[in-house]
């Protein structure tokens, strides 16, 4: 499905609206960090994240950022709110495939945003940990997703401008297919 994507330059009005960014907010000039929840309340996600709030305390202590925070539950949005004011929740639903996209950076607990960043070419690290699926290795291995373990892998995160990431999209046709190919003669070996 992202295979044929195209960036809308329609999206910041909505970025604008949804999170009560101020009217002359402009991508050019903020950087741009999506940040996912752990999905607590998922079968595959039944432990703890402790490094998550030290992400979320490092990334507040950095005011120049514009975090905007995609809550899983009203108890985390809650939470969020309360410990961390600044952050950017959206107050209704906004693009997903346009939003990692335009992002200098994704974290995310959880998978599917995580892999769509790494495909779309936006700087993306997993603080999900749990057993990492195969596809999450495989993006790691080419270099599109890095892992957080540890709290020194949080000091690690590089928050700046993603100017390459341009570069970076995966432009094709066949873009299903070839992701297909690839993890198929990956689980042959």
């Amino acid at each position: 499905y992202l295979s044929d994507f195209k960036p809308s330059a329609l999206f910041f009005t909505d970025l604008i609206e949804a999170c009560n960014l101020p009217e002359d907010w402009k991508i050019d000039s903020n950087i741009l960090v999506v940040v996912r929840t752990p999905a607590t309340m998922a079968a595959y996600h039944h432990f703890g994240n402790p490094l998550f709030d030290k992400l979320l305390q490092d990334l507040h202590a950095k005011k120049t950022l514009t975090v905007v925070l995609l809550p899983r539950s009203i108890e985390d949005r809650k939470h969020i709110h309360l410990q961390f004011p600044d952050f950017k929740i959206p107050e209704c639903p906004l693009n997903g495939s346009d939003l990692v996209y335009y992002a200098d950076l994704v974290i995310s607990a959880g998978g599917t945003m995580n892999r769509e960043s790494a495909l779309l070419g936006t700087k993306t690290y997993s603080i999900f940990t749990g057993k990492r699926p195969f596809v999450d290795i495989y993006l790691n291995e080419i270099g599109r997703l890095e892992f957080i373990d540890s709290p020194k892998d949080i000091e690690k995160i590089e928050v700046r401008r993603d100017l390459r990431k341009k570069e970076m999209f995966l432009h094709s046709n066949n873009l299903a297919s070839e992701i297909t190919d690839i993890i198929l003669d990956l689980l042959e070996d």
